[in-house]
């Protein structure tokens, strides 16, 4: 709590203190609190739900109220999990729209009413300043869930594209030309870089068996032939022998025969 000592403009120069706890407004009827505090935490009833989407119907002349629906270029392009995930914030969005149509019923009725309260009607109005708010932070949020599934380079002209009755404009072919050209020029205005070759990883490392490259170096050189010898082949001398040579004056006898 602020300190009843100090002075009301010293307090509004220091400002809110930030450790203050949240502070809420003044109190509604007891019965409209209960029911309000029951439906959001726990929900509107399915069939109940289906009523309040008939009964108040997105006006004629306001048809960018309801909810975007996705294009089907966009839908084609994007994976199961997004559109299931658009499917569900697109079924809020319809409750959304129900909620600023009932707002604006009970405005046009007091606009043309007679006795109309200002008051009253400008708290209407900042309701539906709200709920509208709400349901442009929706359709953003879905475009960007959308938009990450797509190519990077027409992503900033569909981002900018003006949501209508389809979530990225009724025009978007028209928007995926001009996406396309816009892409084609800027590539066309590049300037062509050559590209320098890598560095060799193998140049400051040493050769061995291990590398499946060797440092280049120069060519190897073959080894010189051996001289051819100049000197003709002669075959050793035989081993020395202990007998003597044979001779056929010493050695031979004739044979003598035995008389009878």
């Amino acid at each position: 709590m602020p300190d009843a000592g100090l002075d009301p403009d010293i307090l509004d120069i220091l400002g809110i203190d930030p450790s203050a706890a949240v502070e809420y407004g003044p109190n509604i009827n007891d019965e409209l609190a209960s029911r309000l505090s029951y439906l959001v935490t726990s929900g509107l009833d399915k069939d109940i739900r289906k009523e309040l989407l008939q009964k108040y119907l997105v006006p004629i002349n306001c048809k960018h109220l309801s909810a975007p629906q996705l294009n089907p270029e966009i839908k084609a392009a994007t994976p199961e999990y997004v559109q299931k995930r658009d499917k569900s914030i697109e079924m809020n969005q319809k409750e959304i729209a129900a909620a600023i149509t009932c707002v604006g019923q009970i405005i046009t009725t007091q606009i043309n009413h007679s006795c109309r309260d200002n008051e009253l009607l400008k708290q209407l109005m900042d309701v539906g300043r709200i709920l509208c708010d709400v349901q442009y932070l929706q359709s953003s949020a879905r475009r960007n869930h959308a938009l990450y599934s797509l190519k990077k380079d027409l992503r900033e002209q569909l981002r900018n594209s003006k949501i209508d009755e389809f979530l990225f404009g009724q025009n978007l072919s028209e928007t995926l030309k001009a996406a396309k050209a816009v892409s084609k020029t800027s590539s066309d205005l590049k300037a062509d870089t050559a590209k320098k070759p890598r560095p060799s990883k193998n140049l400051n490392r040493k050769s061995g068996p291990g590398n499946r490259r060797a440092a280049p170096g120069p060519p190897r050189q073959q080894p010189p032939a051996p001289a051819r010898a100049t000197t003709s082949y002669q075959p050793p001398p035989p081993p020395p022998t202990t007998r003597a040579p044979y001779s056929s004056a010493s050695s031979y006898r004739p044979r003598q025969t035995r008389r009878r």
